[in-house]
């Protein structure tokens, strides 16, 4: 009710309605003073209910359930506990309970290291989840999306936001107090992440030459600061198109062997027509997945010349070397490597130096 006139004589009518003006004794007098009124009130109950005191007597046997019981306490103190052992009659009792080994009862507790107690059951812990890694793991998956999945509100939020529209700006850009304490941590990791993230170069326009992980060297921003070099000129934010004229590399002169071993990488890249990407290579596990394709191609290859010989043998009579069919196979497999170079220049040249390093031809 708002505070007006109207709920102020409503009060006073509901008030005396419900008050108590006087009492009528049952000799016939009528008592209208609040103060005696008050008192012959109290001796009325008082009669009622009984005297203050209850005494109880000095020996308390408890009955017989009561002596077979006992209690448990925890967190209290020895005078508490001794107060109810007193009160009741019933013994303190001990939860027959073990942590790992030992008593959880007691200052000198089991102590296991968290380490330990993370592990998972096999591996003789408790299966507990640790959440630093939880949360590690978590913040990594997020940064996965925002390279991997680029449907999601929230990717496209933070590339536009935090990263101003281009995913190379995350290897540049600075944490901020106007970003949320997930988008700072996720900067933060990036160092953890960048050999994870490679950049397979297409046309070049959105390959960062200093920062994007494009080549054998990684970052060459982090490897010209490591040996002082100088970045002659070439801007922070240039492209490998940026850099491309007509099919040539269009570089000042090199002053230093930075620049020198950055020249040499891009002597390997060829710009095409397809857009850059990305892909997430987990250490090792790129090398064994080329290292598979190297060994289907040999396996097919193999098939292949069995099988020709086997028929050229059969129907024709005409009989080829070991030597000879191994150099036709190694021959076979390093054109269908150098097939890749058009659309995967990157993988042919890796496929290419793995099957070299076999020497299979002497």
């Amino acid at each position: 009710d708002q505070n007006t006139a109207y709920f102020f004589r409503i009060f006073q009518a509901r008030c005396s309605y419900n008050s108590i003006r006087s009492f009528v004794l049952t000799s016939g007098i009528i008592i209208t003073d609040p103060q005696l009124m008050s008192l012959h009130a109290i001796t009325h109950f008082r009669n009622l209910l009984g005297p203050d005191v209850v005494h109880v007597p000095a020996i308390f046997s408890p009955p017989s359930c009561v002596q077979k019981s006992s209690f448990f306490s925890s967190g209290l103190s020895q005078q508490e506990v001794d107060t109810i052992k007193a009160s009741t009659g019933m013994p303190n009792g001990l939860l027959p309970v073990r942590y790992l080994g030992g008593s959880i009862e007691g200052h000198h507790a089991a102590r296991v290291s968290w380490e330990t107690v993370t592990k998972s059951r096999e591996g003789g812990g408790l299966g507990i989840k640790d959440l630093g890694t939880w949360n590690r793991a978590c913040c990594l998956k997020l940064i996965w999306m925002l390279f991997f999945q680029g449907g999601s509100v929230w990717v496209a939020w933070f590339r536009s936001e935090v990263l101003h529209g281009s995913l190379s700006n995350y290897w540049t850009v600075n944490t901020s107090t106007t970003n949320s304490w997930l988008a700072n941590k996720l900067i933060k990791m990036r160092g953890e992440v960048y050999t994870w993230i490679q950049l397979r170069v297409g046309n070049g326009v959105n390959c960062r030459f200093w920062t994007d992980n494009w080549s054998a060297l990684g970052s060459l921003q982090g490897y010209f600061a490591a040996g002082s070099a100088s970045r002659q000129g070439i801007p922070l934010t240039a492209t490998l198109s940026d850099l491309n004229r007509n099919g040539s590399w269009t570089l000042p002169r090199p002053r230093s062997e930075e620049m020198v071993q950055a020249q040499i990488a891009l002597t390997m890249v060829t710009l095409g027509e397809e857009e850059d990407s990305y892909e997430w290579v987990v250490t090792g596990t790129h090398t064994v997945k080329l290292f598979k394709r190297l060994i289907l191609l040999c396996w097919k290859g193999v098939i292949y010349y069995l099988w020709r010989e086997r028929n050229q043998r059969y129907h024709n009579h005409r009989f080829q070397t070991s030597y000879s069919l191994t150099k036709s196979l190694d021959r076979l497999i390093k054109d269908k490597i150098l097939s890749f170079r058009r659309s995967s220049p990157t993988t042919s040249s890796s496929l290419m130096q793995m099957w070299v390093a076999t020497e299979l031809i002497p």
